[in-house]
């Protein structure tokens, strides 16, 4: 009798951590990504190249506790729409492209250059404090490099760029992380499309400038 109770007692331990060590998969819905009021587009034809793909993350809990759950995060289709839809209400005329462009081939299609947006590193994370109220905090990091490449010269601008994004939570129910990483994946993929659409203005600016002759 006893090696039943004990078997028993063992088979719910065993469910109880295959439960709590499975992934669950965290939604993750299109963001309207606006423009700072009073900016025009940029003049000018350009091919553009958004890199997608490497963004699919696992999100582990930073302070353990009784919470070993790892969240799937895919991120690549709501950066991709946003990333794509910042550079059409960014430029004046924008066409998107799948490989990167030699300069003769940038001359040949009468582009004036061509914007490349490579994916960097990403992270993600979570913590639970528990308490009367539960808290959840949901962590994004995420980088990019941009590029711009121009008929005459080839790559004339680069920069690399990281943001973070943040979400919390808070409820009497307990934790409730999907959404807090629901929230931190949109501020995350917002705050690093802002800065690359930022750049992108400061980086064709720049390219204009220096193409003039002394």
């Amino acid at each position: 009798m006893k090696n039943f109770y004990f078997l028993k007692s063992l088979g719910v331990l065993c469910l109880v951590i295959v439960l709590g060590a499975c992934s669950h998969t965290v939604p993750v819905s299109n963001i309207t990504v606006s423009t700072p009021i009073g900016l025009s587009k940029i003049s000018g034809r350009y091919a553009a190249q958004v890199q997608t793909g490497g963004w699919v993350l696992s999100a582990k809990s930073k302070n353990g506790g009784l919470t070993f759950r790892d969240y799937s995060i895919n991120l690549n289709g709501s950066y991709l729409n946003a990333m794509q839809e910042g550079l059409k209400v960014s430029l004046e005329n924008v066409e998107f492209v799948s490989e990167v462009m030699t300069p003769a081939q940038l001359k040949e299609k009468g582009f004036d250059a061509q914007i490349v947006v490579y994916q960097g590193s990403a992270d993600a994370a979570y913590s639970v404090l528990p308490g009367l109220w539960t808290m959840t905090l949901g962590e994004i990091s995420l980088a990019t490099t941009l590029a711009i490449i121009v008929p005459e010269a080839g790559l004339k601008y680069q920069q690399s760029l990281d943001e973070k994004g943040e979400g919390n939570m808070e409820s009497i129910m307990g934790s409730q992380v999907e959404e807090a990483l629901a929230k931190a994946t949109g501020n995350a993929i917002d705050k690093i499309v802002k800065s690359t659409l930022l750049y992108v203005r400061d980086g064709i600016h720049s390219t204009k400038s220096n193409s003039k002759p002394a």
